[in-house]
């Protein structure tokens, strides 16, 4: 009955990585950001998912540029609007092209389409206002251009904006603003001295910000070291720290901080008293010390008294384990040694908190650990504390929606389930009392899955009062749940409910895709054929017969299959050459025949050749075609055929107004269309509020607009319809039917006519990969800063799934220290920034002896420099090129260093060029 969409949500089309021709002098660290083009034609900066812990709540950037948080909201630090603490993420109105996040002790701040904004504590100035006072709304930080990095402290919040300079506010008793004095401040201040920082990171009393030549300057209250100075002396200016030359990132904790270098490399400096160095000890270090790790991090975390580090594969932490925020299993103890993160795999960002961590892995899941008295964990967890990492709530990529209930895969791979449970279709092995539905998303029971593996859903298809979904890896195959009357679920037989998710028996193929109709279950395998179970009075199992089965059975005559499409008595396949066959009851036309009629076995719609995707249902079929167009057949006295018509239709007619539709879904009575604008819309019955388009009652034989809804999927249920939002609102939204909270918003009862907000399910974030292709003169981290170390020409690639952008990059040297890499310069021996180019011929002066400009210095030049000797520089063309040593006067040195480059070609350097990089 319900068609299923498989393709992720709002996936980027393009990415272009800058900058495009960056020059990089050996020793410096340069930043590459990626932008993308996504299916909403929107342009928006790509970056690993940002992450940000506070004292007790922690925020994440989420797919298409909104924030989702969770945990502690008793300074409104969630951003919600209200002072609820929540433990599952929330979203924060109003931010949607956000790029980066940063969480302070009770404060949160984001960069959102280029501009700053904060809220939650005030007390301190810390939301840079010129106020003091708390705030819930995502108000404009003022006076803040361009920012490219934040970080929110104790009470106090610093901005690196993107020429360089680092802006601050807020708390300042100790220095921690950076303006060479005490005096605090609720509006941005400037820090002193810092014209080129990279990043910064703000602490429980301190600031440190990474410069792009790899140094790490710190400044504020200093009575542990934690600024790396190797004294104690407080600084209410910059200092550098000892013995950091490569330095790209830089984490500043309670009363320590630590650094990540460009070989992966941590050191970490200030209080070691719970192991927060990292260095096998508990002793206090006044300037760096080397974290003992296993292999090369790429992202670091400071927290009040632990730091965390990811090497890629796996992530490991130090420090105080009281509340478990280590996450190796502990809740109590010091260890100064790295600890191996449990259940962490392929962390790209992490984040600590007073005492919790979060990370996010490689495919956007956030996993958290450590204390969660107030949610902090994002776990919807009873637990005060876990010393293993636990799952945060996330996000739906793939839905489905069945008779009465939803359902929804999450990046986590995990199956969640909400609506009717009256059957056992939520798959929690629980019955609800008087069935009176489960309004929010739960998760499916896990302990029938093999244990040996995460269970990894990977599609998933709703029926009237049943559920299937496949799984891959250990749990390969073909699940089911729910109502087995008729042996929908496959168990072999006909034991009703089955109320946990439940192995298909007898299954021999590896199944690619799967749809539940109204009392029976279809798969497509990889070789092409169709297998399905169930009810069969009518023959839509399609196995020449009307027997019921509890088993996969084989469909007749069909071998190129590529997706199946159930309704509550027929079935349909899509094969590979574009047709569409279909088999069961066809009273009302839902075969596609012409005629209405029945049959047990597949026939061949007619006037189909190349449709691309299949729906069907409760008495009707839809398909897409080729460039867009929609066809219906079928049942149409409710006017879902799209055709402006109340009447069947036996053969596929055109849905009136819709040439370039990407995706179609058919409920019970209507049918629904995503645009390839991603616009929806909607027509047919509408008694519930189904169509979307904010009226209950009047049915629709014309499409008409899903009211505000921008989707890149859309699934239609019996009487509701959810879809997955794009562009800049990033949710899930169901509307129509909600009799047992099939939308998902917390609510049973009434019907929504407009989309309403699932709880629970935002989308999925981005993870960009790193990498550099040719050339071995620089080391990239996973964040995208590229640390020059030799001579060379490397290409910068960010990729994201099969897409990847890639920009070049000249990493030199400047030999002669005049601010011009030896590539550019034309003499790199000499300092010589403005040198005069007196013959044009690309070489300046001091490095071309070459005065006759014939190829090679020979003894003609000298004939030349004699006739102009004694002679000013300005007075002619030729003086000015003979005085090559830049005096202003030719005088007999020059000779000197004419006959010094005697039979030599002119160049940079008055030798031929060498190396792997070209000369100018």
């Amino acid at each position: 009955m319900l068609w299923l969409m498989t393709a992720h949500a709002a996936e980027v089309n393009s990415i272009a990585v800058s900058p495009v021709d960056a020059v990089i002098p050996v020793g410096t660290v340069q930043r590459f950001t990626a932008t993308g083009t996504f299916d909403d034609a929107g342009i928006r900066r790509l970056s690993n998912a940002t992450l940000a812990a506070g004292r007790n709540h922690a925020c994440s950037v989420v797919y298409e540029g909104s924030i989702r948080c969770w945990g502690d909201n008793f300074f409104r630090q969630l951003g919600t609007g209200g002072t609820t603490d929540s433990s599952i993420p929330v979203f924060v109105s109003g931010l949607f092209n956000v790029t980066s996040v940063a969480a302070g002790n009770d404060h949160t701040c984001a960069i959102d389409d280029g501009q700053m904004r904060c809220w939650g504590a005030n007390a301190a100035g810390q939301l840079g206002r010129g106020t003091v006072t708390t705030a819930e709304n995502q108000a404009l930080v003022p006076g803040i251009v361009d920012p490219v990095s934040i970080a929110g402290g104790f009470q106090h919040t610093c901005v690196v904006l993107a020429a360089g300079g680092v802006r601050c506010w807020g708390a300042n008793n100790l220095g921690q603003l950076g303006t060479g004095n005490t005096t605090p401040s609720s509006n941005p201040v400037a820090v002193t001295g810092i014209t080129n920082a990279l990043s910064v990171s703000a602490g429980l009393l301190h600031t440190c910000a990474v410069l792009s030549t790899g140094s790490v300057q710190c400044w504020g209250f200093n009575s542990q070291g934690q600024l790396g100075t190797g004294n104690t002396t407080s600084s209410s200016s910059p200092v550098t720290v000892s013995g950091l030359t490569d330095a790209v990132a830089v984490g500043a904790g309670g009363e320590f901080s630590c650094a990540l270098r460009a070989n992966g490399g941590v050191r970490c400096w200030g209080q070691g008293n719970e192991g927060q160095l990292g260095n096998g000890g508990t002793a206090q270090s006044l300037v760096p010390v080397d974290v003992q790790l296993q292999a090369p991090a790429i992202a670091l975390a400071t927290g009040g008294s632990h730091a965390c580090a990811s090497l890629g594969t796996f992530a490991y932490c130090w420090g105080s384990a009281g509340n478990g925020q280590l996450g190796n299993s502990s809740v109590s103890g010091q260890f100064p040694d790295p600890q191996f993160v449990e259940q962490a795999e392929n962390v790209i960002a992490i984040a600590a908190g007073t005492s919790h961590t979060c990370a996010t892995l490689i495919r956007g899941q956030v996993r958290c650990f450590g204390l969660n008295d107030q949610g902090q964990l994002g776990a919807d967890s009873l637990l005060q504390r876990s010393g293993t990492s636990l799952p945060v709530i996330g996000a739906a990529i793939r839905i489905s929606s069945g008779g009465f209930h939803s359902c929804a895969i999450s990046f986590t791979d995990k199956v969640w389930c909400w609506g009717s449970n009256n059957d056992g279709q939520l798959g929690l092995n629980i019955v609800s009392p008087g069935d009176v539905g489960i309004p929010v998303p739960s998760l499916i029971r896990q302990d029938v899955f093999s244990q040996s593996e995460v269970p990894i859903a990977t599609a998933i298809a709703g029926g009237d009062s049943h559920t299937c979904a496949l799984f891959s890896g250990a749990n390969q195959g073909v699940w089911c749940w729910g109502s087995n009357a008729s042996g929908q679920v496959g168990t072999g037989n006909t034991v009703s409910p089955i109320r946990a998710p439940f192995k298909v028996v007898n299954q021999t193929s590896v199944p690619t895709a799967i749809d539940a109709g109204g009392d029976h279950t279809c798969i497509v395998t990889t070789t092409g054929t169709v297998q399905c179970w169930g009810s069969n009075g009518q023959g839509q199992l399609g196995n020449g017969t009307t027997n019921p089965a509890t088993s996969p059975q084989m469909v007749s005559s069909i071998s190129t299959a590529t997706a199946v499409a159930t309704g509550n008595r027929h079935s349909c396949a899509l094969l590979s050459s574009g047709t569409v066959r279909c088999w069961g009851l066809g009273a009302e036309g839902q075969l596609g025949t012409g005629m209405p009629q029945n049959s047990l076995t597949p026939l061949t719609v007619t006037g189909i050749s190349t449709a691309t995707a299949i729906t069907a249902g409760l008495s009707h079929t839809c398909a897409r075609l080729v460039g867009g167009a929609l066809r219906c057949w079928g049942r149409g006295a409710e006017g879902q055929l799209g055709n402006g018509g109340f009447t069947a239709q036996p053969a596929p007619v055109a849905i009136t107004g819709i040439s370039t539709g990407s995706g179609i879904t058919a409920g019970s009575y209507h049918t629904c269309a995503r645009l390839s604008t991603g616009d929806v819309r909607c027509w047919g019955e509408n008694q519930s509020g189904q169509l979307g388009n904010g009226s209950v009652g009047t049915n629709s034989a014309l499409p008409v607009t899903v009211d505000g809804l921008v989707a890149v999927n859309v699934d239609a249920g019996a009487r509701h319809t959810c879809a997955l939002t794009g562009g800049s609102t990033n949710k899930m939204v169901c509307w129509g039917s909600n009799v047992f909270g099939q939308l998902g918003n917390g609510e049973i009862l009434p019907a929504q006519s407009l989309p309403v907000t699932v709880r629970g399910l935002p989308l999925e974030a981005v993870a960009l990969d790193w990498s550099q292709v040719g050339g071995n003169g620089g080391v990239l981290t996973q964040g995208g800063h590229l640390f020059g170390t030799t001579r060379s020409v490397p290409s910068v690639t960010a990729t994201y799934g099969d897409l990847s952008g890639a920009a070049i990059a000249v990493v030199d040297t400047d030999t002669d220290g005049d601010g011009v890499l030896d590539n550019f310069d034309d003499c790199m021996l000499v300092a010589n920034p403005e040198q005069l180019d007196a013959d044009q011929d690309g070489y300046g002066n001091i490095c071309d002896a070459d005065l006759n400009n014939s190829g090679t210095v020979t003894t003609a030049d000298f004939g030349l420099l004699r006739s102009v000797l004694n002679q000013t520089a300005g007075s002619s063309a030729t003086a000015a090129a003979a005085d090559l040593n830049g005096s202003g006067t030719v005088t007999t040195a020059d000779f000197a260093i004419l006959r010094a480059r005697l039979n030599t070609a002119p160049g940079p350097s008055g030798l031929e060029c060498a190396g792997t990089i070209p000369c100018p």
